[in-house]
């Protein structure tokens, strides 16, 4: 209907500007195109209003219905009603139901397990005590190099929050070792030329799983009085060497750029202001220069 009110304004407006004294091509032909498409557009409307699909379900409608049929009336089942009324209503896909897997059964070999196990961290002012385990190997060598990585893991990041930096596990150049005194292993951490007992306490067990036997170690890790003290005066001095080395750096960079204008007022004076031109030229490269090497040295020093 609105392609048709369209076309119907197209056409006023054309014989409207066509007796006019002063016509206008452009528009006319311009008028004239849209009237041909909105006239091809209101075709293909009515064509697609009048398919087949469209007949056929306007005659199904018009078809009365069997007498046969009209006189059956169906009754639903009473367990059909209650299946309706019970069934939840099926609104798009169903949902995925999630998958979980069972946990492999398994049974420790290695009996009876210390207590200390299965402890969590604990922390005081005297002693800091965390139990570490290797995780599951294969082989019973791979899981005590792995427990040695582990403590070395578990007191770098003790180390971090006692002395209050990230870099401290870094900076403060210690090892973690192990020592055998006869059957007896011990995890020590070495620092300083002096070598403190860290995790006397080992166990190695073995765990039996549906797919085999598999190995694990254990050790409970004390960092006491004296590995904190150790710590403490390590990290004293190595602040102190931060902080020399960054007041050795901004003395160093202001002694440089003050020579540098020093020896550019020397050489200008004494060749009377001839070459001032290249003298600027070369201090200003030389500044940079410095800026650029001291920007280089701070970023080696750790600033604490």
């Amino acid at each position: 209907m609105l392609v048709l009110l369209m076309i119907v304004v197209l056409a006023v407006l054309a014989l409207w500007m066509s007796n006019m004294q002063r016509k206008h091509p452009a528009a006319l032909i311009m008028m004239g195109l849209m009237s041909v498409v909105l006239g091809g557009r209101a075709v293909a409307v009515l064509s697609d209003s009048y398919s087949d699909e469209y007949l056929g379900v306007l005659y199904a409608q018009e078809d009365p219905a069997p007498a046969g049929d009209s006189e059956i009336e169906v009754v639903p089942s009473e367990a059909a009603s209650t299946e309706q009324e019970v069934a939840p209503p099926r609104v798009g896909k169903q949902p995925h139901e999630l998958a979980v897997e069972p946990t492999p059964a398994f049974r420790y070999l290695t009996t009876p397990r210390p207590d200390w196990v299965e402890t969590e961290a604990k922390k005081s002012e005297e002693l800091y005590q965390i139990a570490v385990d290797s995780g599951l190997h294969v082989r019973a060598r791979t899981a005590q190099q792995s427990l040695q990585e582990e403590v070395k893991a578990a007191v770098d990041a003790y180390v971090k929050d006692y002395l209050g930096s990230e870099l401290a596990a870094t900076l403060a150049g210690y090892s973690i070792e192990e020592s055998d005194t006869g059957t007896t292993r011990t995890i020590n951490l070495r620092l300083e030329d002096e070598s403190y007992p860290i995790a006397r306490e080992r166990f190695d067990e073995q765990v039996e799983f549906d797919y085999g036997v598999m190995n694990q170690s254990h050790a409970l890790v004390k960092i006491d009085k004296k590995v904190k003290d150790a710590l403490d005066r390590r990290w004293s001095k190595v602040r102190a060497t931060s902080r020399l080395f960054q007041t050795g750096l901004g003395v160093g960079a202001v002694l440089l750029l003050l020579g540098t204008m020093f020896s550019y007022l020397k050489l200008d004076t004494a060749t009377r202001g001839y070459y001032t031109g290249r003298l600027q030229f070369g201090a200003a490269a030389a500044i940079l220069a410095v800026i650029a090497a001291s920007v280089v040295f701070a970023n080696k020093i750790p600033w604490m």
